[in-house]
């Protein structure tokens, strides 16, 4: 990334770091993005904000790189033959744990909440699968230093506390994205938040492209979100040279 960073400087690109944008103002060929320090303009936009995970409100669960994680597949190859644990929504991370299962040495699915939203079907498949669900219990605190990491759960009716022991415990809640100011701007997303763009990364307000984790194509892993940047940043330039 220090690379990418200093490759842009070199070819002129200015840079603002730990800007909150609280309002885009986008009819028009002038946009204008406002953050808490400044004012800015442009004829093109290109939203890149990343899909930001949601937590689920744990102690120390943001323990990113030394025990925590938030992606299934950028942690698979790394946790062959280890013991994971997933805690979250069920139904969002059911297929998370099938696809840990078929490498892991042991996989423990928490349910973190009082209800659970799964039918029987796709508890056998968990079942048959090799991975253990927990059900009544909700997680509490990541403790333990690396690599040593422990889940604390706590039951959702009686208090009692239960410690669990794994190398990874990765957190389903699903995607935080950058809406409500989008929205406000007019930007069309779909129901999970993202937003809806064509093949060549437009959105529905002219001038203004999305690309990456925020778009609403499939793409949560790097390589694919870089070339989505690439691809979205040529037709940024083929509309600013041609119009639309």
């Amino acid at each position: 990334m220090e690379k990418i960073v200093l490759q842009a400087e070199k070819n002129g690109a200015e840079l603002h770091t730990s800007e909150e944008v609280t309002r885009l103002s986008l009819h028009g060929n002038d946009k204008v993005v406002e953050t808490r320090r400044g004012t800015y303009q442009c004829n093109a936009l290109i939203l890149a904000t990343g899909d930001g995970m949601k937590g689920i409100g744990m102690k120390w669960e943001t323990w990113i790189g030394a025990g925590v994680a938030y992606c299934a597949e950028c942690g698979a190859p790394f946790l062959k033959g280890e013991e994971i644990i997933i805690v979250g929504n069920v139904k969002e991370a059911a297929d998370e744990a099938f696809l840990l299962a078929k490498t892991a040495k042991r996989v423990t699915l928490i349910n973190h909440s009082d209800i659970i939203d799964i039918n029987e079907l796709t508890k056998k498949q968990l079942e048959e699968g090799h991975v253990t669900l927990i059900e009544g219990f909700m997680g509490e605190e990541v403790k333990g230093k690396p690599p040593c990491k422990r889940l604390v759960l706590r039951h959702v009716s009686d208090s009692a506390v239960k410690t669990l022991k794994a190398e990874m415990i990765l957190v389903i809640a699903g995607i935080k994205p950058f809406v409500e100011v989008l929205r406000n701007a007019g930007i069309k997303t779909h129901r999970q938040g993202c937003v809806v763009v064509d093949e060549f990364g437009k959105t529905n307000v002219e001038g203004v492209f999305a690309a990456g984790g925020c778009a609403s194509t499939v793409k949560d892993l790097i390589p694919a979100c870089v070339g989505d940047g690439t691809t979205v940043a040529t037709c940024a330039r083929l509309y600013l040279a041609y119009g639309p």
